[in-house]
């Protein structure tokens, strides 16, 4: 497998689209050697500093406070997919509202993970695809 990127070394704590952006680049660079295509892996576009009409423009279109920021929509060890909540490695917490909405996704089949950074996340990624210990 291709070695994952990683910013480790980094001075600075790296924002949460500096993380996920990590994710994602590590995803197409790899996601073949796990059988899947570079699409199933996609961000759900639910924050951001917006202004009114863009917040109202996208709440129209059906942003829902609380839902995770990533989905892998590959199904494994019994469940249908994958939803990714990323987190700063430091200096974050998880929304009431993103427990809730793990907890429902978990209820109805689906695996959900918060991750604490790129390289959690994809360690949570990888484990979900391969550790059959969870069959």
């Amino acid at each position: 497998m291709r070695r994952q990127p990683s910013i480790a070394s980094s001075t600075k704590t790296p924002t949460e689209h500096e993380e996920q952006m990590l994710v994602v680049r590590w995803w197409r660079g790899c996601c073949r050697e796990f059988g899947c295509e570079p699409e199933e892996l996609f961000s759900i576009p639910n924050n951001g500093k917006r202004s009114f009409a863009v917040a109202q423009y996208f709440l129209d279109e059906g942003m829902v406070k609380g839902v995770a920021d990533m989905f892998l929509a590959v199904p494994a060890h019994g469940m249908s997919g994958m939803w990714i909540e990323m987190k700063r490695r430091k200096n974050s917490r998880v929304q009431p509202e993103q427990h809730d909405f793990g907890r429902r996704v978990i209820e109805r089949g689906y695996h959900f993970v918060i991750a604490k950074g790129a390289d959690d996340a994809i360690t949570q990624i990888k484990e979900y695809l391969c550790d059959q210990s969870t069959d």
